[in-house]
Order: structure tokens, then sequence, then C-alpha cells
């Protein structure tokens, strides 16, 4: 667990110093570019989801923060209680993003998005590290699941140990001679009432 508490971090700081040196460097709408007519740095703010979903609605961010903490915390609860390593890595990458954007929406009731590509004509949402982990981490597990189809019934929910199949004869057979021992204590009540009986009546 410790690699994925690692890597989560990593993201989550990684992701906050980048967006610290935008708000630092560039004004609101400016734009940076790198590679001519494809890849650039546009300083935007969205208070919607991952590329501007949701953004025109008031109540959006609101709804956003709730289901952010949720998901970060139940993520978080997987990583703990699953020991396949490839994916408390892949769901680090979730976490670490999903913490990212949550720590804006808490401070600053937006996300600073920069990373902006252009392909052609159409102009791509602006995005930043922290959708980027969580995207590549859902692209990965579905890939992983995909190509182990046999690890997705080893994956845990929740915490609770179930009784496996192999013990369970046992325990009904145990079951049953607790339920057939009175049977064998009333028999020796008769036979021990049938022997007194007979005693008595010798002596008579």
């Amino acid at each position: 667990m410790g690699l994925a508490v690692i890597i989560s971090l990593a993201i989550i700081v990684l992701d906050q110093l980048s967006k610290h040196w935008i708000l630092s460097n560039l004004s609101l709408y400016e734009t940076i570019p790198i590679i001519k007519d494809f890849f650039s740095l546009f300083h935007i703010r969205n208070s919607g989801a991952a590329w501007g979903m949701l953004s025109n609605q008031s109540w959006g961010i609101y709804i956003l923060t709730i289901i952010s903490i949720i998901a970060s915390i139940f993520i978080f609860y997987l990583i703990y209680i699953n020991d396949i390593k490839p994916l408390r890595i892949i769901l680090a990458l979730i976490l670490g993003g999903s913490v990212g954007n949550l720590i804006d929406r808490i401070r600053f009731n937006y996300v600073v998005d920069f990373l902006s590509f252009t392909f052609g004509d159409y102009h791509f949402p602006a995005f930043n590290i922290a959708d980027s982990a969580i995207v590549v981490g859902a692209i990965c597990l579905v890939i992983y699941l995909i190509f182990n189809p046999k690890q997705l019934k080893k994956i845990k929910l929740t915490n609770r140990v179930a009784v496996s199949s192999n013990l369970k004869p046992e325990i009904e057979s145990e079951n049953s001679f607790t339920e057939i021992r009175p049977d064998f204590e009333v028999r020796d009540e008769f036979d021990s009432i049938g022997e007194k009986s007979e005693t008595e009546t010798k002596d008579e």
C-alpha cells in the first residue's frame, strides 16, 4: 500500500505545483504556445467537471465537491482492502487526480485548467494533470481487467470476510452433530430409568 500512497501524493503535489505556477505566471485566458497549432498553456478556470461539464450550473461545483469527497474516500478504501498490486497502483492514479481537483474546488470553488491541445480546427477542452491521472487510471483499469478477467472476481469491494465453500461441509457437520447430541442424551436417560426399574423389581 505504501507505493500506492506515494504515487497518489506525487500526483497531488505535481498537480498543485503546476496549478500554482499557472496562477502565478499567467493571467486568466492568457496563452503560451508550446507547439505551434497543437499544444499550448492556456489559463482557464472550470467550475464544472472535467472538460467543462456542468460548468454552466451554479450548483455544479457543490455537487461535484461532494461526489469527489465520497469517491476519494471509497477509492482509498479499495486500495486499503485489496492486495492486488497492479490494481492498487491504478487506483492510486485515480485517487491522486480526484484529490488534486478536490483541493481546487475547496480552495477556489473552481478547478484550474491549463493544458490545451488543438487538432486542426478542433480545440480540445483544456484540462490539468489531475484530469490526466484520472483518465489514464481509468483506461489502465479497463485494459487490466480485459487482459486479466479472472482478477475481477478477486477484487474486494468490502472488507467482509466470506466463509470458504470448502469449510461449509465441516460447519454443517458440526451443526448437525450438535442437533443430534440431545437425542443421545434422552436415550441415555431412558436407559438409566429402565435399568433402575429392573433393579427395583429384582429387589422385590
